[in-house]
């Protein structure tokens, strides 16, 4: 992961929100330049927000400088939504992006001001931010680079409710949020497109999930071979050999091993 430093500009974009804002169920739409600060860590909370266009994330900079992407935030996610007075992450816009602006004095209090339509939204939207934080630690600590991927992917194809959709995130970004580098992401990314997993198009930009049952393999199943896992149902081509699809099955769990079918099975044969 490269190097970065932490930015306060967030805090004077933030200020901006206080002209057209009087109480906090008046909101105001302010847009943001591509890799433009939103906040900064440890800045005041003043304005929590509702992305309209574009994408966001948050990140952390770490001591040594190196970047830790927490979260992505796309159409219809709110963010900036604190328990406390002071942003715990920075956030910026990843491409150019519009969002509405509610003010937000001192959490709890100010949240109780909401409307119930907004309330509502807010809550949702935090159980779902908790959800995939949840999820986030996981895929940092246990999963390897293929299941990071699919996982990404799968969850961002989730999100858009399309299995086309262009990624708004760089290589890098996907790299700082995953915990890998960017080699790793592009070489994943282009072994993924050569066993016709998925497809690139649009300078990468855009993807297609063409073999979506794969992926949810790669991410379900910990112990299949990734070459076994992406050579399986893909039409026009031949099955795996049995070297190339052994499973540890002793390792494997009742649930993930439920996740293959007979068909499969008889594709990736038990070890002798």
């Amino acid at each position: 992961m490269d190097n970065y430093s932490a930015t306060t500009l967030g805090h004077s974009r933030q200020e901006h929100c206080l002209d057209d804002l009087t109480d906090v169920r008046s909101s105001g739409t302010v847009s943001f330049g591509r890799d433009e600060s939103i906040y900064g860590e440890g800045d005041p909370v003043v304005c929590f927000y509702k992305v309209t266009s574009g994408a966001v994330r948050s990140y952390k900079v770490l001591r040594d400088g190196r970047r830790q992407i927490a979260a992505f935030y796309l159409v219809d996610d709110i963010f900036g939504v604190e328990a406390g007075l002071e942003h715990r992450l920075s956030a910026e816009a990843i491409r150019p992006t519009r969002a509405v602006a509610y003010l937000h004095r001192g959490s709890a209090v100010g949240l109780h001001g909401l409307d119930d339509r907004l309330f509502r939204d807010v809550v949702t939207s935090t159980v779902s931010d908790l959800c995939r934080s949840h999820h986030h630690s996981i895929l940092l600590g246990r999963k390897s680079a293929p299941e990071k991927i699919a996982t990404f992917l799968l969850d961002i194809a989730g999100r858009m409710k399309s299995d086309t959709f262009d990624l708004p995130m760089s290589r890098l970004d996907m790299a700082d949020y995953l915990g890998l580098t960017i080699e790793t992401v592009s070489r994943t990314m282009a072994k993924l497109a050569r066993d016709c997993v998925i497809r690139m198009q649009n300078g990468r930009r855009t993807i297609v999930l063409s073999n979506k049952p794969a992926l949810y393999r790669l991410r379900e199943v910990e112990h299949l071979q990734f070459s076994a896992v992406c050579s399986t149902a893909i039409p026009g081509r031949p099955a795996p050999s049995a070297q190339q699809s052994r499973i540890r099955w002793a390792d494997m769990s009742e649930d993930a091993a439920a996740l293959l079918t007979t068909t499969e099975r008889g594709h990736w044969p038990r070890p002798t």
